[in-house]
């Protein structure tokens, strides 16, 4: 298997690490959609995709935008509603909320992954295996950050 240069890993850290950001951020759709195509140029880069392929993977990546936008803001007013009853020791309420506010975020998560899968299904076995690789090499670099 060939190295990958130092420099595109921490592009593709980035752009993961955006990825991630994208669903769960609550940043303005403008800076969300920044974010989006940057993501997009760098997994567009690593992978070698064609120009096909590049819009495929927009597309998904649009749609999963799109359909997170309503969860997102749910996701902020509970999390508002959380920090007011934690606030007055409400623990009724915060176990209700934490449960709601968990449902929403894997919400996100199962929009995040049927957009993943959407590009996935797109690439070549060739694009797969570095896909792959790639994706172990970050999740290592994650772990050890969550690690300290």
């Amino acid at each position: 298997m060939k190295i990958i240069p130092k420099r595109l890993i921490t592009l593709a850290c980035a752009g993961a690490l955006t990825s991630i950001g994208l669903f769960a951020s609550v940043s303005p759709a403008t800076s969300q959609s920044g974010r989006q195509d940057r993501f997009v140029n760098e997994i567009e880069t690593v992978l070698a995709m064609t120009p096909q392929q590049k819009d495929q993977a927009q597309t998904a990546i649009e749609g999963a935008r799109q359909s997170a936008n309503p969860i997102r803001q749910e996701l902020m007013n509970t999390n508002k509603e959380l920090r007011t009853a934690v606030r007055s020791d409400d623990s009724a309420a915060i176990q209700r909320l934490s449960s709601t506010e968990g449902q929403e975020i894997g919400q996100l998560l199962a929009i995040r992954s049927s957009a993943v899968a959407n590009v996935y299904k797109v690439l070549t076995p060739n694009q797969r295996a570095r896909a792959d690789a790639l994706h172990q090499i970050l999740m290592r670099g994650v772990r050890q950050e969550m690690a300290q």
